[in-house]
């Protein structure tokens, strides 16, 4: 379960409310407007910028469109309230973590020590270990499986070595894999001394022999 984003979820809960005084104006019912003041105090820029990026709204814009002036701009604001209720859940439940071209297997959760799910990145301390667990359901058979990661920096991929790179073994996982099952899979990725103090992203993909993508996870993170 991934952890929600408690802003997001308020503001979330608050256009849903404005959503249903609005419909029921238009039914008829002419009663105040009430917005609450969180909408114009509690939120900061970075906060609009985060939750609207898809629409491209200011703090002030967003709180105009949250505070409508007359009932003739109800049936506008209403649907603009909608699209941002929408932007609100998405980025409530949004993960540190993306999926960057999983073929063979739909990941169902992912779990990366010492880095809460609802971070920007994930900090890598040097000279540490970092453990990745995923759960991860299978669409088809899969006899044997590698992992493969990789530094993503600046759009190119620098390998990270592994001791252990075979996916089947100390992983949880048992090959060969099953199609339409259920799975769990964990592994230890060190984070050696000597990287640099860089942001990178950390591709992970376990793949088949033909390497195709059993699972693809894409991790913003900073080494420091």
């Amino acid at each position: 379960m991934h952890k929600l984003n408690d802003r997001a979820m308020l503001l979330a809960n608050h256009v849903r409310n404005i959503v249903m005084e609005l419909q029921n104006i238009q039914k008829g019912d002419k009663s105040k407007l009430d917005i609450d003041p969180f909408v114009t105090s509690a939120l900061t820029q970075q906060d609009f910028s985060e939750i609207f990026p898809r629409f491209s709204l200011s703090r002030q814009q967003a709180i105009n469109v949250l505070t409508p002036n007359s009932t003739s701009r109800m049936n506008s604001t209403s649907s603009c309230l909608l699209l941002l209720l929408v932007a609100c859940i998405s980025f409530a439940t949004a993960s540190v973590w993306s999926d960057c071209g999983s073929k063979l297997a739909k990941i169902d959760a992912v779990k990366i020590s010492g880095c809460d799910d609802s971070a920007k990145e994930c900090v890598l301390k040097r000279n540490t270990n970092v453990s990745i667990h995923v759960e991860f359901t299978t669409n088809t058979a899969v006899s044997k499986l590698n992992t493969v990661v990789h530094g993503v920096m600046m759009g190119m991929p620098v390998p990270f070595p592994l001791a252990h790179p075979n996916a089947c073994e100390d992983t949880g996982l048992a090959c060969p894999l099953k199609g339409n099952e259920k799975y769990s899979y964990t592994a230890i990725m060190p984070v050696l001394k000597s990287y640099p103090k860089v942001n990178v992203d950390v591709k992970w993909e376990l793949q088949n022999p033909k390497t195709e993508d059993l699972i693809c996870l894409l991790i913003p993170a900073k080494i420091q």
